[in-house]
């Protein structure tokens, strides 16, 4: 049995996330002229908040090779397994370049080319991933040279996700969503304290 779990370099990132947005609500509520409650009560929840996430990704998420079946278990511990007959192919990038870093990539695809499973190598153990794509001996691609992204799409196009395919697009719906959660602070604010 090959299990893979969720990294220290992860958990970090999922509480950085947390501690970003918090400061992004306290500067909103500074330049409201918010004080006291509720200037604090907001990024302290979303600190909270994801130091929670953290932990249960930490506890729950795991990806688990036994057997014939893979099981993939969430952050909130719900299962979902694929056969090991469904991967046509397992890619083992071990340096992508998406823009934002250089990490580790293994996607797990079907005989069409669809992911079944991507994972990526900033928020699971990478060594654990080594073991799970060397699971598939000849059907695997290892690519050990540094790549970027687009030409990782050219090889393997669903191998990537959404995000890291279309990274413009992605950072726009994500400022929006920072924009978003910044007003809907500031509506909360003023309407509800």
């Amino acid at each position: 049995m090959i299990t893979v779990r969720p990294s220290r370099a992860g958990f970090r990132s999922i509480i950085a996330s947390g501690i970003g947005l918090g400061i992004a609500g306290l500067v909103s509520g500074l330049f409201r002229g918010h004080g006291g409650i509720e200037l604090l009560a907001p990024p302290i929840a979303t600190i909270i908040a994801a130091t929670l996430i953290a932990l249960a990704f930490r506890a729950n998420a795991r990806v688990e090779l036994a057997g014939d079946t893979i099981t993939v278990r969430s952050l909130i511990g719900t299962r979902r397994t694929i056969p090991v007959d469904d991967v046509a192919i397992a890619v083992d990038a071990r340096r992508v370049d998406a823009g934002a870093g250089v990490s580790g990539r293994l996607a797990l695809l079907n005989s069409e080319g669809f992911a079944l499973l991507r994972l990526n190598g900033s928020y699971w153990t990478s060594g654990e991933l080594r073991d799970l794509s060397r699971a598939f001996g000849e059907r695997r691609d290892v690519l050990r040279e540094p790549i970027r992204a687009r030409e990782f799409i050219e090889l393997h196009p669903h191998a990537l996700s959404f995000r890291t395919r279309h990274p413009f697009l992605s950072s726009g719906l994500t400022l929006a969503a920072i924009v978003g959660v910044a007003l809907g602070y500031v509506w909360f604010v003023d309407t509800a304290l």
